[in-house]
């Protein structure tokens, strides 16, 4: 038998629920904690790392774009200074988004590139800041097309020679040729009307070399007149005076114009130079670094990814695993706790219904028993009421004995007629003293067979009272109804051995009735064989007679007592009757409670109380013909 208890197995079973429910909960727990860490590593720190770097390349392309706008000839200084400002913007969002980087966590290779990375960094940056100095200083230079400034110049050198070529070949040939003397017409005024420049040197120049082109177009237009009516002369002195005067006046204000082209042309190629080819290096190393510190967090923010789905994958099976592991543990341990539970409740359940049962059958017999020692009782009454009228008759014999003393003689015929009618009463009072004495044994044995089933009873409420403690709080009820039983088994022995008593005391005046209905009987026969002597004998008679009259007497008490006995007997088998009845109803009552329990452990309620009802009403219906023996006796009486 399982010695463990049922606070025991109710504790290991839900011990081993929640050790299930524990388990798969830090399963859980220790994939949500690795996710957890693995998407906060790429959500707060890869990816805002790889979306910095992002920004900073697409700052540094900014830059370029802006560095490759300001190359640009003819750039007009509000859009000059939106593509510095647009540099300078971009500087600072690499400045904002570099330091944002430097606070987030690295790993060791991106220790090694920042590191590599700094440097460059720092020399592009000082290469920008020279390309912004160039770009300031070419604005005040204020020329912003060097090379289309040094193209016109050539241009306009050339028409002028061309003009002196036309001049020497009408000197030498004498022949008027078209020439573009109208300085209105002429390009430099066109060029100079539209040309616009801030810079002073620049500025002076063309309005120095203003006056030399005029008279430089004077001089022209007055070789073709000289030419023209011949004057070759004249026209050579103009050439010689005017011309080339001019000439060298133009001469001079070009160089000025050219040294000044020359200088802005110099700031545009060192421009050009930081732009494509100084500062790219330290660009490109700074953008290769970046590169590979972008594909560095992209790795570990794809490889925390992965290893996040994997964790998530395998805490969903270690999960599921556990769920559906605890699920069948959850189902054996309810399948062993209900074995483990229903069966010794079963086999308590089996035990307090066998007990009914034999307390039932015990209250059947007692009924039985009692009915039987009620009519016993009666019929004894009966008989002795026969004997006391028998007596009764037997004491007016004894008077009438008496009283025919005086006339023995006279009456002796008589005499022997009544005393052979006395012989024959008292030989019936001996016979009705010997079944007297009969019943009174079979009354001590029911009344014995009484306690023995009182006994019984007294052992079955105490073997109910100690399984309805095993069965602990559902059997507390019937403790109640065991104890209960166990009062009425005693008071059933007690009452069972009042009874033994008052029925020994009753044998033991029976035996002393019947030694005096012996007497008598002897006496009796002595008076039928001193009957022939009665007359010589009469004193001995009357004598005879009156000790008779006190032997009917002290019979006719014990006769008396005995009906008092034999009526009290009757009342305890109604009271055992009653004891019977209420035995049996506190049976009905506990399986009733053991009904209750049984529906509690199997749920089956209606089916086991009807077959219950049927084991009581199987049980029950030998109890009619008691109250039918009650009622047969209350009619009579």
């Amino acid at each position: 038998m399982n010695k463990t208890g049922l606070g025991q197995k109710l504790f290991r079973g839900f011990a081993g629920v929640s050790g299930i429910i524990l388990l798969v909960g830090f399963v859980g727990w220790n994939g949500v904690r690795h996710t957890t860490d693995s998407l906060t590593d790429v959500a707060l720190v890869r990816l805002p790392a790889v979306r910095s770097l992002m920004i900073i390349r697409e700052a540094v392309s900014a830059i370029q774009a802006a560095q490759r706008t300001l190359l640009i000839p003819n750039l007009k200084l509000p859009d000059i200074r939106e593509q510095q400002n647009r540099i300078q913007r971009a500087r600072q969002r690499c400045v904002a988004h570099l330091k944002a980087c430097d606070a987030l966590p690295h790993t060791d290779e991106e220790e090694a590139l920042w590191t590599q990375f700094l440097p460059a960094w720092t020399d592009w940056q000082n290469h920008i800041d020279r390309f912004l100095a160039l770009s300031d200083e070419r604005i005040r230079n204020g020329i912003p097309d060097p090379p289309r400034l040094r193209q016109t110049l050539e241009q306009l050198r050339g028409h002028f020679y061309y003009l002196m070529g036309q001049a020497g070949t009408m000197l030498q040939t004498g022949i008027e040729i078209e020439a573009h003397d109208d300085p209105a017409q002429s390009p430099f005024r066109k060029w100079r009307r539209q040309y616009q420049t801030g810079n002073a040197e620049v500025a002076s120049a063309i309005q120095e070399l203003a006056a030399p082109v005029a008279r430089f177009y004077t001089a022209v237009r007055n070789i073709r007149n000289f030419v023209r009516k011949g004057d070759i002369d004249s026209a050579a002195s103009a050439y010689r005076q005017d011309m080339l005067t001019a000439a060298r006046a133009m001469d001079t204000q070009f160089g000025r114009l050219y040294r000044q082209a020359a200088t802005a042309e110099t700031l545009y190629n060192r421009m050009s130079e930081y732009a494509m080819d100084i500062s790219l290096g330290s660009q490109r190393a700074s953008e290769g670094v970046l590169d590979k510190i972008v594909t560095i967090n992209t790795g570990v923010a794809k490889r925390r990814a992965e290893e996040a789905v994997e964790t998530a994958r395998q805490s969903r099976i270690l999960t599921i695993g556990g769920i559906l592991g605890g699920c069948l543990l959850a189902i054996g341990v309810s399948l062993h706790l209900t074995r483990a539970l229903s069966e010794p409740i079963l086999r308590v359940i089996h035990g307090l219904t066998q007990s009914a049962g034999q307390v039932i059958s015990a209250s059947e017999q007692i009924a039985f028993a009692s009915a039987f020692m009620a009519e016993n009782a009666a019929e004894q009454a009966d008989v002795i009421k026969d004997n006391a009228a028998a007596l009764s008759e037997m004491t007016d014999m004894s008077r009438s004995t008496s009283e025919l003393t005086r006339g023995a003689e006279h009456l002796m015929n008589q005499n022997l007629e009544k005393s052979g009618q006395s012989l024959v009463a008292v030989v019936e009072l001996t016979r009705t003293m010997t079944r007297i004495e009969a019943d009174s044994d079979r009354i001590g044995q029911v009344v014995r067979s009484i306690d023995e089933v009182a006994f019984q009873t007294g052992l079955l409420a105490l073997n109910a009272a100690i399984e309805a403690a095993r069965a602990g709080e559902a059997g507390s009820g019937f403790a109640v109804v065991a104890d209960e039983v166990g009062n009425l088994a005693r008071r059933s022995a007690d009452a069972a051995r009042d009874t033994q008593q008052i029925l020994d005391d009753t044998i033991q005046r029976v035996h002393q009735a019947a030694a005096v209905i012996k007497d008598v009987n002897t006496n009796f026969d002595g008076i039928v064989k001193s009957a022939t002597v009665m007359g010589e004998k009469t004193f001995a008679i009357t004598a005879a007679s009156r000790e008779q009259a006190r032997g009917v007497g002290r019979i006719s008490e014990a006769i008396s007592e005995m009906d008092g006995i034999t009526r009290q007997a009757a009342d305890n088998a109604r009271d055992f009757a009653d004891t019977s009845e209420k035995l049996a109803v506190q049976a009905l009552h506990m399986k009733k409670v053991v009904d209750d329990l049984l529906a509690l452990v199997r749920g089956r309620k209606g089916v086991r109380r009807g077959r219950i009802r049927q084991f009581f009403a199987k049980h029950l219906a030998g109890r009619l013909p008691i109250r039918n023996h009650r009622k047969n006796r209350a009619g009579r009486k």
